[in-house]
């Protein structure tokens, strides 16, 4: 079962621009062939005469699409009408109510209880109110907004794109009427600086840099412009986003040193970050800063407690062996000096004549 959309949600089925009552992007043709969802209609070159040549027309039933399907089943209806000669309102009645189906039929056959007769006017006025029920309120000032910014997508031809943006343009007749105003449209130049304003900004760098002005050229001038000159040099690439900066906040560094290399090991040890490359539990910043609970008193838990206690007996670990290596160093330079002492007494004893001891070895 199918679910009754408001104008605006169906508007936006299928439009990818925001704002826009139609996008850039065509809808899908229906291509279900199911007898019970098209008719069929014979129609002649001349209606008058049937012997000339004829032509077999599909059109689709039309019930909840969108917007721009509207219009492309209105356009269709009316060539079968003319193929036809369908030209009174009776019969102009009866062809549209063949095609229509729920929401659209209920649509029309509420506006023809109101108009009155079939007429031809009455007809057109039924139609308008199948419009309004269809399209979103301000639809024709809308999309001729919309259409100032809808840039070309990149892997669009500028023929593409341009033949696109002249085909919205020209659908802003067939929009309904916002009151007695008339529907907004765009004239010549308008139609081209649009177009010239939604291009890359490579492009109309080269446009002035070479001088080119587009609104003194007609539409086909300019595309060939853009197609000889430009699109030939342009590499079709999409932006590529900008390269993230190497520059790391000191968040981002304790949430590295949270998070150590796994291909090296770790180096330090932090309670709170756990292992890490950067620092120990006492050099933490995050500890320092947490210490005091705001009365200027220190606040520990079990796991600090522990932690201190272990780095008090460490360091009076370490004390004491420089207090003993100190000790022995002291005791050692004692000894020695008091070594040097008795040979310097034993040498002074020695009553030792040097006359006599050369006299004893030279004889």
């Amino acid at each position: 079962m199918k679910v009754n959309l408001s104008a605006l949600e169906r508007a936006a089925r299928t439009n990818k621009n925001e704002g826009a009552v139609i996008g850039l992007e065509t809808v899908a043709r229906r291509d279900d062939n199911r007898k019970d969802n098209f008719e069929s209609f014979k129609c002649y070159k001349d209606p008058n005469d049937t012997t000339t040549t004829s032509r077999l027309v599909k059109i689709y039933h039309f019930d909840n699409e969108s917007p721009e399907e509207l219009l492309i089943f209105l356009e269709k209806l009316e060539d079968v009408q003319e193929g036809t000669g369908a030209t009174t309102g009776p019969e102009l009645y009866t062809t549209a109510k063949h095609v229509l189906k729920g929401m659209a039929l209920t649509t029309f056959n509420n506006a023809a209880a109101q108009n009155g007769n079939e007429t031809v006017t009455n007809y057109k006025k039924c139609i308008e109110a199948l419009k309004k029920g269809v399209f979103p309120t301000r639809a024709a000032r809308r999309q001729k907004q919309a259409m100032n910014g809808m840039r070309k997508p990149r892997h669009w031809t500028m023929r593409q794109y341009a033949a696109r943006m002249t085909h919205l343009a020209n659908q802003l007749k067939s929009y309904p009427k916002d009151g007695q105003r008339p529907n907004p449209k765009f004239a010549d130049d308008e139609l081209i600086q649009c177009v010239e304003n939604n291009l890359p900004n490579g492009y109309k760098r080269f446009m002035q840099a070479h001088g080119y002005y587009s609104v003194d050229h007609d539409m086909s001038d300019f595309v060939s412009f853009v197609e000889e000159r430009i699109e030939p040099t342009d590499t079709k690439e999409e932006a590529k986003p900008k390269a993230a900066s190497n520059k790391k906040n000191r968040r981002d560094k304790d949430e590295q040193a949270k998070k150590p290399n796994k291909r090296q090991k770790a180096e330090f040890y932090c309670k709170h970050h756990g292992a890490n490359h950067s620092h120990n539990t006492e050099d933490c910043r995050h500890l320092k800063f947490n210490k005091n609970n705001g009365n200027g008193k220190q606040k520990y838990d079990k796991e600090e407690v522990h932690v201190l206690i272990q780095q008090t007996a460490d360091k009076a670990a370490r004390d004491a062996v420089k207090r003993t290596n100190a000790a022995w160093k002291k005791r050692l330079r004692a000894k020695d000096s008091h070594l040097m002492d008795d040979v310097s007494s034993s040498i002074s004893k020695l009553d030792l004549d040097e006359s006599s001891v050369d006299s004893e070895y030279s004889a």
